[in-house]
C-alpha cells in the first residue's frame, strides 16, 4: 500500500468496470478515500465492496440533481473532496455513427453523457474545491479528440469538447489552487472496445481499422486500463502540482508516432 494520496478524498465516475474500476483501484492503492459512482448502481457498489472503497452510488452524470446529491453525500461523509475523475462516458449508439448516417438521438446521447456529464462534474467539484482552497480534476478524453475516426463522429466531437472544457476549468481554478487536466487513452482493451466492434474502427476503404493496420505490418498499440490509471494517478497526486490545463496521451505513441 502506497501513501501518495494519503488523506485525500476522491470521487470516480463510471467506476463499475473497465478504466474507471482500474482508476479506483490505483487511487485506493495509494491510500485515498475513494467514492465510486456509475449509472450501473449495483456495479458501482460491487466495485466499492471489492476494493474496500468508501461507497458506491447509482449516478446518472447528466442529471444535475444527482450531482448535487452525490457531492453533498461525499462532503458530508468525508468533509471535502480533493480529487474528481470524470471517467463516465459512452462511445456508440445503435447503427452507423458517421456524419452521413448518425441519428440525432444517438448524437445527443453521446454528447450529453461525455460533454454535459463532464461539465456538471467540473462545475460541482470546482465549487467545492474553491471553497476548500484546492483540489484536482482529471477528465477522461480520448485520442479520437484529435485523430479523426469517421464512424465515431459524435464520440470524437464530445471528447474534443472535453479537452477544451478542461482548459477552461484549469483557467478558472488556477487562482484557487484547483488543477484540471485531461487524459487521452488510445485503444484500450475494455468492454467498451468490444461494444464498439470492428465496424466503428473502419478505415476510409471500408476495412477494419485494426485488421487493416495489422495486415500492413503497422503496430496496433493496445494499452491497458492500468496504463490509463497510472496517468490519472500522477495527475491526481501532488507530484503534478505544477501541471494544469494539460493533455496526457496514454496511447503507446499512436498519436505522436503514427
Amino acid at each position: 500500500m502506497g501513501s501518495r494520496l494519503l488523506g485525500k478524498v476522491a470521487l470516480v465516475t463510471g467506476g463499475a468496470r473497465g478504466i474507471g474500476k482500474e482508476i479506483a483501484l490505483a487511487l485506493i492503492a495509494e491510500s485515498a478515500l475513494v467514492f465510486i459512482t456509475d449509472i450501473d448502481g449495483e456495479g458501482a457498489k460491487a466495485t466499492a465492496a471489492l476494493i474496500h472503497a468508501e461507497s458506491g452510488y447509482a449516478h446518472d452524470v447528466v442529471d444535475e440533481a444527482q450531482w448535487r446529491a452525490v457531492m453533498a453525500s461525499v462532503i458530508e461523509r468525508a468533509g471535502r473532496i480533493d480529487i474528481l475523475v470524470n471517467n463516465a462516458g459512452v462511445a456508440v449508439g445503435h447503427g452507423p455513427n458517421d456524419v452521413e448516417n448518425v441519428t440525432l438521438e444517438t448524437w445527443t446521447q453521446i454528447v450529453n453523457v461525455n460533454g454535459y456529464g463532464t461539465l456538471l462534474g467540473c462545475r460541482h467539484a470546482l465549487a467545492a474545491m474553491k471553497e476548500a482552497d484546492g483540489g484536482t480534476i482529471v477528465n477522461i478524453a480520448s485520442i479520437v479528440s484529435i485523430n479523426a475516426t469517421p464512424t465515431l463522429a459524435p464520440y470524437g466531437f464530445s471528447k474534443a469538447g472535453v479537452a477544451q472544457l478542461t482548459k477552461s476549468v484549469a483557467q478558472l481554478g488556477e487562482p484557487h489552487g484547483v488543477r484540471c487536466n485531461s487524459v487521452h487513452p488510445g485503444i484500450i482493451r475494455t468492454a467498451m472496445i468490444e461494444e464498439i466492434g470492428a465496424y466503428h474502427l473502419r478505415t476510409r476503404d471500408g476495412s477494419s481499422g485494426l485488421a487493416s493496420a495489422q495486415s500492413q505490418g503497422r503496430p496496433v498499440r493496445f494499452q491497458t486500463p492500468r496504463d490509463v490509471a497510472m496517468g490519472v494517478l500522477f495527475l491526481a497526486s501532488d507530484e503534478a502540482r505544477g501541471v494544469t490545463g494539460a493533455q496526457l496521451f496514454v496511447d503507446g505513441g499512436t498519436t505522436s508516432l503514427g
